[in-house]
């Protein structure tokens, strides 16, 4: 077990969105963390190589939730998910809602839905490759 926190997009963008906000949210990101080598700019993610690996994915609509662990061994995480959240309140508003489970709060989505998103836009990405599919995963 351990402590989540985290913020989550509400409402999340629809697949037919403008991504032109997500990308400028995601350059500043990057510039915020361009000398950091936790975190990892790929193709479909910018992943961040701390407590659970918590991602940004490229396309908004595929985003609901960045989080992690922030207990234990995991404790680092915690100063990423931060800068990261204000990033977001900068770039859109109230529609990012912060969570710390060590406050009783949780997210806005449920875990389903969070990875459900994240599978179902890989899955797309790599149309139908099995194989690219489950290792972009870890599965």
């Amino acid at each position: 077990m351990g402590v989540d926190c985290g913020f989550d997009m509400v409402p999340f963008f629809a697949k037919g969105d403008s991504n032109d906000g997500w990308e400028r949210f995601l350059d500043d990101v990057l510039k915020e963390f361009k000398d950091d080598p936790v975190v990892v700019p790929g193709e479909l993610e910018i992943i961040f190589q701390v407590g659970e690996f918590p991602v940004l994915p490229r396309a908004g609509y595929a985003f609901r939730r960045f989080s992690s662990k922030v207990s234990g061994s995991c404790g680092a995480s915690e100063r990423y998910i931060i800068r990261v959240y204000r990033i977001g309140c900068r770039h859109f508003g109230d529609r990012i809602q912060w969570w710390h489970e060590m406050c009783d709060e949780s997210g806005h989505y449920g875990w389903d839905e969070v990875y459900d998103a994240r599978k179902e836009y890989i899955k797309s990405a790599h149309a139908g490759t099995e194989k690219e599919y489950n290792r972009s995963l870890n599965l």
